[in-house]
Formats: structure tokens, sequence, C-alpha cells
């Protein structure tokens, strides 16, 4: 995994899903940008009604995650997600004795 983390040098926009407005709209915390791994590759997961779904796209960063929020690659200011985000589908933590920090990984739809 050290190598994986290594190659971190993508910039990834996260949006968090801060609640919603008057209109049930979601609203979002200010953008965050870091430094993290995109990778295309097949993932097959179970959603939360036992559903097995296929993501193209992961994600492996040292930033918490949370499924709904939204990430794009790039640094983007815009206050809500840019139409080329993609939603977080699944989040797994990923722990490992050679890390100094924890690994999120996730995967997007």
């Amino acid at each position: 995994m050290g190598l994986l983390m290594n190659h971190r040098n993508e910039a990834i926009t996260l949006w968090r899903q801060a609640g919603q407005d008057v209109f049930n709209k979601a609203t979002y915390d200010s953008p965050v940008t870091f430094q993290g791994r995109y990778q295309e590759s097949e993932n097959v997961y179970m959603d939360e009604m036992g559903r097995e779904l296929v993501s193209n796209t992961a994600i492996f960063v040292e930033l918490e995650l949370k499924v709904g929020d939204w990430v794009a690659l790039g640094t983007h200011a815009d206050t809500s997600p840019v139409a080329t985000a993609r939603q977080i589908k699944r989040v797994n933590q990923l722990r490992f004795v050679s890390q100094s920090a924890d690994v999120y990984k996730g995967l997007l739809d």
C-alpha cells in the first residue's frame, strides 16, 4: 500500500453535504482540495439494500470520506459540486502497520 499512497499526486476536491435548504435541495460545506490517488478500476460492492453494484473509479486518500459526499478531479472553488463531480457510494477504511495514518478508499458512482 505504501507504493499506492506514494502516487497520490492528483488534486481532488471534496464537497461534504451539510444539510438541505428550505426547498429540500442539498447544501454543502466549503470545498476542500487535497492530494490523493484517483484510479480507474472496477470494484464490486454491496449497497445498504444488499444489491451488488459496480464502481469504475476508486480514490485513495488520508482524509476521512463519507457516503453521499461528492468529489471531482482538480481544484475547484464552486460552492456546489461541479458537473464532473461524482458521488461517493461506498467507503472502506484501510489500516496498515507501515502507514502512520489511515487510508480511506472511496468508490464513486
